[in-house]
């Protein structure tokens, strides 16, 4: 309606300019986000090792689950090991500030990145074979390719350290992070956490072996006796 009345008004059509331009903004928003992420990481040389604003904070307990990263390849990919994906022929999808970002610049810094805001794009760029893999956990590449066995294939990575997953607890209260650490310690050498998974996650444990990931719940590195 404001098309056609600026047509009636001014004897002129402005259509194409007022959504060319809105394209534009869009664009220049979208380009200067990543930028300013991309800068930030090399500024502060950002590491998933170091001491994050959290963790001056709080302490945190044992890990209950690892969340190690890993690539959804696309079947369509000649990317067949992690190390197929240094190279400058290969496109990388990552969702900009995660761990997979880091560890892309880390590890593949002949590749081609295509920094994304979303997981969902990250994913499309995949399926539609526009990238040939996507750095995300294990857990969320093993619910992709269940869902698009015949698009993608999973590929785990040689350098990804275990990410655990504990209860963060206040600063300083090492009594209650004791109990916490005993808790997931006895819970995990019992085999309740193990019954956990098979409940609520059933058929996950499978498709993580088939995809040569380790387990999300076993914590044999971090209780190794």
């Amino acid at each position: 309606n404001t098309v056609d009345y600026g047509e009636l008004k001014n004897n002129r059509r402005d259509e194409s300019v007022i959504f060319s331009m809105q394209t534009f903004v869009v664009k220049l928003a979208s380009g200067v986000a990543v930028f300013i992420a991309s800068l930030s990481l090399q500024i502060f040389n950002l590491s998933s090792a170091e001491t994050t604003e959290a963790d001056k904070l709080v302490d945190f307990s044992d890990a209950y689950a690892m969340a190690r990263i890993a690539i959804l390849a696309s079947a369509g990919s000649k990317a067949e090991t992690d190390a197929d994906f240094n190279s400058p022929d290969i496109t990388v999808a990552v969702k900009s500030g995660t761990v997979g970002h880091i560890y892309a610049e880390k590890y593949f810094p002949e590749a081609k990145l295509t920094i994304l805001s979303d997981e969902s794009a990250c994913i499309q760029e995949v399926l539609q074979g526009k990238a040939d893999g996507f750095l995300y956990d294990e857990l969320t590449c093993t619910n992709y390719h269940a869902e698009n066995p015949d698009k993608t294939k999973c590929i785990p990575l040689s350098h990804a350290d275990s990410g655990g997953w504990g209860v963060a607890v206040q600063e300083g209260n090492t009594k209650l992070k004791g109990e916490l650490d005993a808790f997931i310690k006895d819970y995990y050498k019992s085999g309740r956490l193990e019954a956990l998974g098979e409940k609520y996650m059933p058929g996950k444990k499978e498709e993580f072996a088939a995809n040569g990931f380790t387990w999300f719940f076993d914590l044999s590195s971090q209780y190794p006796d």
